[in-house]
């Protein structure tokens, strides 16, 4: 996320004028390690003397811009035309050339086609202008990507989308420089400050500014707070596993989406991928998709939290397949016994607490009562009640008789009367049961 670390309020674009707000900018104790700024010469000379160690770049969206200023006349003076789009392809090409010998090759190639007739004063226009020796390292992606700016080349997302109407396969080289809002910075400015006949004094402007710098601390602050406790779904696997809520998602994004974008097999890992974006590769993801990723991984410019790196605890790999997990657990749960197994919070649910294992035992539980005969210390289902089998004798006595008749229920009737036929069958088994059917049987007068 584009944030805003200072606002200075500047008469002019001179040296002069330039050295106020770097001098203000080295007390705020930052030390930038890379500047992107368009060909002001005054600027770009502060910038190094105060800053030796940081890298001063060029906007690539500015320098396109005077080209098409100075060129596109000579071209047709159609923007839609072939003959723009492939001067403005090979010049891409220049740009975008990854090696030294490579970068030498284009330009020839560059100066054999279009060094000639029209066209020519634009080939002269572009080597005096911006291909010398010291603006070129600034420019072009051989020197340029020597250095660590996390794809940054452009100061406007506008230039994406003139990239992408102009030639189609510079798309996906450009496409990380969507991510460049220094251009979508001021226009937020802008918003807050209103139109022309707004802008009334300092004050207002001043107060406008300040309820900008809020805003977006407080955006910051809850777009943080959301990624800290939320996770992706397309980051629920190993490989992002040690990562999570530690690095932005905007990182791990990118890093997916090249990854992606890699076809395979992947071929020689070269180093220039974490060299200028400071995130892993698509040979490091691939590596450590079982492992999983870890913090080293990233540049510290990823991370939340810049202070600490310790890396989080993770769980063990599981390296063993679904269907042996499972097995592996309905083993555990038989071996369980009978008396535990039926405590569901050992199986599925949290461990109880030292105080509530305490609290259960000492709780005395109340014997269960059978639905079929009504009597206490078993259930419907258990050997104990006398109503349960196919026996049609027993089955037979389940109606209810007519209490004008003088006679008891059947229930009844087989808790007391009859209970001298059933001990026939088995007469240890109804002896001891007797003397609990007679105590819980309701009472009746029998003729």
């Amino acid at each position: 996320m584009t944030f805003t670390i200072a606002i200075c309020f500047m008469s002019g674009e001179t040296k002069e004028d330039y050295d106020f707000p770097i001098q203000q900018l080295l007390t705020l104790n930052i030390s930038p390690t890379v500047f992107l700024t368009d060909c002001d010469m005054g600027l770009m000379k502060l910038v190094d003397e105060n800053y030796p160690f940081a890298q001063s770049f060029l906007c690539r969206w500015h320098v396109n811009k005077n080209i098409f200023s100075h060129c596109i006349k000579r071209l047709g003076g159609d923007e839609e035309g072939k003959s723009w789009k492939e001067f403005i392809g090979a010049w891409y090409a220049i740009l975008n050339a990854l090696t030294e010998e490579a970068f030498t090759e284009k330009v020839n190639q560059f100066n054999e086609k279009y060094d000639k007739d029209e066209t020519a004063e634009c080939v002269r226009y572009i080597k005096k202008t911006w291909l010398t020796d010291d603006r070129k390292v600034r420019l072009c992606s051989a020197w340029v990507d020597k250095h660590r700016h996390f794809q940054t080349t452009v100061t406007s997302r506008y230039f994406y989308f003139y990239v992408l109407s102009t030639i189609s396969w510079c798309v996906q080289v450009y496409h990380a420089n969507t991510r460049s809002r220094v251009e979508s910075a001021h226009a937020m400015l802008k918003s807050y400050l209103g139109q022309a006949r707004v802008r009334q004094n300092l004050i207002t402007t001043w107060r406008n500014l300040e309820n900008a710098i809020i805003n977006q601390v407080t955006a910051i602050k809850a777009n943080e707070a959301t990624q800290k406790i939320r996770t992706p779904w397309e980051f629920m696997g190993r490989t992002w596993e040690g990562v999570h809520h530690h690095i932005t998602w905007q990182a791990m994004t990118i890093a997916r989406d090249s990854y992606l974008a890699t076809p395979e097999p992947l071929g020689e890992c070269t180093g220039r991928y974490h060299r200028v974006t400071g995130l892993p590769c698509p040979h490091t993801i691939n590596d450590k998709r079982t492992s999983g990723l870890c913090l080293q991984d990233f540049d510290p410019h990823w991370l939340w939290s810049k202070a600490k790196r310790s890396p989080p605890i993770r769980e063990p790999p599981m390296l063993i397949d679904r269907q042996r997990r499972l097995k592996g657990r309905q083993q555990e749960r038989s071996a369980i016994p009978y008396t535990q197994s039926q405590d569901q919070s050992l199986l599925s649910k949290r461990i109880p607490s030292m105080f509530e294992r305490v609290q259960s035992s000492l709780q005395k539980r109340a014997l269960p009562t059978c639905s079929r005969c009504h009597i206490q210390g078993h259930t419907r289902s258990s050997r104990l009640c006398l109503l349960k089998g196919d026996d049609p004798e027993i089955s037979s006595r389940t109606q209810t008789v007519s209490d004008d008749e003088g006679f008891l229920t059947a229930e009844e009737d087989l808790h007391v009367s009859d209970l001298e036929d059933i001990c026939t069958k088995d007469n240890d088994y109804i002896s001891a049961y007797a003397s609990q059917a007679s105590s819980s049987a309701p009472s009746a007068n029998i003729p």
